[in-house]
């Protein structure tokens, strides 16, 4: 008998409405860190800041939405869009990230049922 895969389901791209139960924004997440210089009042300072490009997808109806944003060394705005959200999946490129958004992310992870 020959198999091949025919879909895949996961929490952040489920769309059939069948496996729907709940009507709220299901969320998935792409993020693109990089580091940029900090420009101090028209100076550079020497240290650098995260830039996250983000796209979120509500998959319940279909819409997304793209955007940037700079953040502070903390992440907060980072930390603020992922509780905001509570995203169901996070797509995260392996092996360039920044060690500090991934212990954001984890420990996010451990404390919900955030998957990335």
């Amino acid at each position: 008998m020959h198999r091949k895969i025919t879909r895949i389901l996961t929490q952040g791209t489920l769309v059939d409405e069948t496996f729907i139960v709940d009507k709220n924004s299901v969320y998935l997440l792409c993020v693109k860190e990089s580091l940029v210089a900090n420009w101090e009042a028209g100076e550079f300072d020497g240290s650098r800041r995260p830039r996250f490009g983000v796209c979120f997808v509500d998959t319940a109806v279909g819409h997304f939405y793209v955007g940037e944003f700079v953040d502070d060394a903390e992440r907060t705005q980072f930390e603020t869009l992922i509780l905001q959200l509570k995203p169901q999946e996070i797509i995260y490129e392996k092996g360039t990230g920044i060690i500090t958004s991934i212990i954001i992310l984890s420990i996010l992870f451990i404390f919900s049922n955030i998957l990335f």
